[in-house]
């Protein structure tokens, strides 16, 4: 967690209950990449975190998690619909910074219930994360029509 919240600084900070805003800095629309222990963490905010092209960019970007500081969900189907939809979709690892509701969400096939959910604390290989992306996405194709 000290990592998180360091690679993070001053925009956001992570504690016992989830991943927090400071100062209003982070916003729908903004796209952050940080690296954090070897791995590339993506961060998804408000409405975003039900947006499967937000989720998309961030891969495009080399993210292995997406972290999502969401929106309160309505209900329990409404938070699976969201985060846990994208990191199916995606194929990466997630964590729903949700006060709430905390999580680590998966492929389903890394996990051992094939729930897609690993609780709130795991440890997360990158390696065991499907190489989906590139066999399957075109990442040529995207990353020659994106603006970065």
């Amino acid at each position: 967690m000290a990592a998180m919240s360091a690679a993070l600084g001053a925009d956001a900070v992570l504690t016992r209950g989830g991943l927090t805003a400071r100062s209003g800095r982070l916003k729908p629309g903004d796209r952050h990449l940080l690296e954090v222990e070897g791995f590339q963490v993506g961060l998804l905010v408000g409405e975003d975190c039900w947006l499967p092209e937000a989720a998309r960019l961030l891969q495009l970007r080399g993210a292995h998690i997406i972290c999502f500081l969401p929106r309160p969900a309505v209900n329990r189907w409404d938070q699976l619909a969201g985060p846990w939809n994208l990191i199916q979709q995606s194929q990466l690892y997630g964590i729903e910074a949700a006060p709430a509701n905390p999580r680590i969400l998966a492929p389903c096939e890394l996990t051992p219930d094939g729930s897609g959910l690993l609780g709130t604390e795991a440890d997360l290989d990158r390696d065991a994360l499907p190489d989906t992306f590139r066999r399957f996405l075109r990442p040529d194709f995207y990353l020659g029509h994106l603006p970065w």
